[in-house]
């Protein structure tokens, strides 16, 4: 996670939380904090505040154009505030710039007696969830988005990926040859690493980012921007959380995600290099499997979570902290219906007069992308992890209708269980999961 920079500013509104000390108590006693302050008052203190807790996220921020303004820390009267190493007054901050994730600020309070306690504070910066269509909700895709670079690799700005040109450098090989293929790539063994020695085998979100959902055949989609060689299947470094003997695979074909039946058949090899700037899987946590150095579940690869991920409103909702996306906490409202009457079913949940909707009248049904977001490739039964009580939702069904459509009277939709992306016909039945879009002030 990486440290912030701030300077001095100051707050036109803020965000006030204070604890007020104990009768009785002297101000020189305790180095502690006293109170935070912040303007943005659409990302919650997590926990609320209290002197005796040093460690908090403060989360979901999005918008980062003016940074993130503290308004000020309250001290015991006489001690001193240090922020990442430098000296502070307590007044106001501001964060010039966030990356995505987790930006942290440790935070030292020193009384005059020399007694010193340690904080942190974690701000998260949204995720993006991108388009899967053009017309769904969602950050639009950047408009040159990939660059081939003259060296036999393409940079994915939407990612920050670099993928070798070239998406058969191997051939059908097993898992454990891809690996070895990798190895081999890297120490220039085989030709072809275009002089990098960081290849690897891509986890499943990575593969997953270059699917297209509106085109018949990703693999017809990504030959237009230079890419060449892109075969049916290819291996990802994530092992399948059901069954520890399997891997999945990317197809591009038509841009499902699917399971291979064991690590021990064939698939094609795509690698790829560079910091990720997509959510990591969640593969480390498959219980009782120690995952090899190289694999997903060792290298997660890509952006942590926040800690706590998910953010129970007390009112029927649930904020993804990750994704800054709400999500109804009730994940089986209105059964398993056709993809028309789940429309339909929404349609009349956003009136005001509606029960459940916890007030607000611009619920929606979510993209692939967005139900994709929710799900942790470690677990069993991602259905189960999701009503967990560190997740607090209810009901959860077994596969979700999302808005983004696939062939003609057919829509994109995803199995709780594993993450499974497939499209069913209209007129099947799957259950709807609300959405909505966190304001930002």
């Amino acid at each position: 996670m990486r440290p912030c920079t701030v300077k001095t500013s100051i707050a036109a509104v803020f965000f006030v939380l204070l604890l007020s000390l104990p009768a009785g108590c002297s101000a020189v006693q305790k180095a502690e904090l006293k109170g935070i302050r912040y303007s943005r008052s659409a990302a919650e203190l997590q926990p609320s505040f209290h002197p005796d807790v040093t460690e908090y996220l403060i989360a979901p921020v999005q918008s980062t154009a003016e940074g993130f303004l503290f308004d000020g820390f309250t001290l015991p009267r006489g001690a001193s505030l240090t922020i990442n190493g430098e000296s502070r007054d307590g007044g106001a901050y501001r964060v010039e710039h966030l990356e995505p994730g987790p930006n942290v600020l440790n935070l030292e309070v020193k009384n005059r007696r020399g007694s010193i306690r340690e904080y942190s504070l974690t701000i998260y910066r949204a995720l993006p969830v991108y388009k899967a269509q053009p017309g769904d909700a969602g950050r639009d895709l950047p408009a040159e988005r990939f660059e081939s670079r003259g060296d036999g690799t393409v940079l994915d700005r939407k990612t920050g990926l670099v993928w070798l040109q070239d998406a058969d450098p191997a051939g059908l090989v097993s898992w454990e040859d891809a690996r070895r293929f990798i190895l081999d790539l890297n120490s220039g063994e085989v030709p072809g690493n275009c002089g990098y020695s960081d290849w690897r085998l891509p986890n499943i979100r990575e593969i997953r980012s270059l699917q297209n959902y509106r085109e018949a055949n990703t693999a017809d989609w990504l030959g237009k921007y230079g890419f060449r060689n892109i075969q049916a299947t290819c291996w990802t470094s994530t092992t399948y959380s059901n069954n520890t003997d399997m891997a999945w695979i990317g197809l591009f074909t038509n841009a499902h995600i699917v399971q291979t039946p064991l690590k021990t058949h064939a698939n094609y090899v795509w690698p790829v290099r560079s910091e990720s700037r997509l959510a990591r899987t969640g593969s480390h946590r498959i219980e009782g499997y120690d995952p090899l150095e190289w694999e997903d579940g060792s290298r997660s690869a890509g952006i942590p979570w926040p800690e706590p991920r998910f953010l129970d409103n007390r009112d029927g909702t649930v904020t993804d902290n990750m994704t800054g996306l709400v999500w109804l906490q009730n994940g089986g409202l209105c059964g398993i219906v056709p993809r028309d009457e789940a429309a339909r079913f929404l349609d009349a949940f956003n009136t005001p007069s509606a029960v459940g909707n916890a007030g607000h009248t611009d619920w929606r049904i979510p993209t692939v992308n967005e139900l994709e977001s929710l799900i942790c490739f470690g677990e069993y039964d991602g259905k189960e992890w999701l009503m967990m009580p560190e997740q607090g939702f209810e009901n959860i069904r077994y596969q979700y209708w999302s808005c983004t459509p696939s062939l003609e009277g057919y829509h994109w939709t995803m199995l709780t269980l594993n993450g499974l992306i497939t499209h069913n016909y209209g007129s099947l039945g799957n259950s709807l999961w609300p959405v909505r879009s966190l304001e930002q002030p």
